[in-house]
């Protein structure tokens, strides 16, 4: 449901330009369980990764529920996020 970093490998394609970073939330696809799956368990995962890739003026992209957590991130960090893809 959450999806897996492994599943937008042809997506990442089509950036290979580009530096990209895909993330499967705790509990889905490689990552190990997480102590709770709630937005601000799963938030905190990519709080994780923005905050350690020492990356700015990136774009975030989701897709469906993911959505959420960029909008979360763009307004935390905007001065780190350019912008969403949404």
């Amino acid at each position: 449901m959450l999806g897996q970093a492994e599943n937008f490998k042809r997506e990442m394609q089509d950036f290979k330009t580009r530096k990209v970073i895909s993330i499967s939330l705790g509990g889905c696809g490689k990552s190990s369980a997480p102590c709770g799956y709630l937005f601000d368990n799963h938030y905190s995962d990519v709080e994780a990764v923005i905050e350690d890739s020492d990356l700015y003026g990136f774009y975030l992209m989701a897709y469906l529920i993911g959505v959420p957590y960029a909008i979360n991130a763009s307004l935390n960090y905007p001065n780190k996020v350019n912008g969403r893809i949404c």
